[in-house]
């Protein structure tokens, strides 16, 4: 026979989610209710629309793949100079292609990151 879990206390964190109305706009989701049923938790949360935030966006790795592919390397270059994967090269560019918020990862040359 299990214990019962303790109750939900409103200071329990939940990883990933921001209290409705918090300033923190990089935040994934918004946090809207959490309530308990039949002894289970339950977390009631909307997915905030992602920002585009340009290079700030981006892990230090994905600025650095980016940034040699911006100035015309190919990802196998990329992946040779950085000791890198090819498959990995890719899914930075395509992380990066995301959060950045464009279609493909052959349009982060054309982003104005000004």
């Amino acid at each position: 026979m299990t214990s019962p879990s303790p109750p939900i206390r409103r200071s329990t964190p939940v990883r990933g989610a921001q209290p409705a109305g918090a300033a923190d706009a990089d935040a994934r989701f918004s946090l809207i209710d959490r309530f308990e049923s039949d002894g289970r938790r339950y977390v009631i949360a909307c997915e905030n629309a992602p920002a585009n935030g340009g290079p700030a966006r981006l892990t230090a790795r994905e600025r650095q793949v980016v940034a040699l592919y911006r100035l015309g390397a190919d990802a196998k270059l990329i992946a040779y100079e950085l000791g890198l994967a090819h498959a990995t090269v890719r899914v930075l560019l395509s992380r990066a292609a995301r959060r950045v918020g464009v279609a493909t990862p052959r349009a982060l040359r054309s982003v104005d990151w000004g």
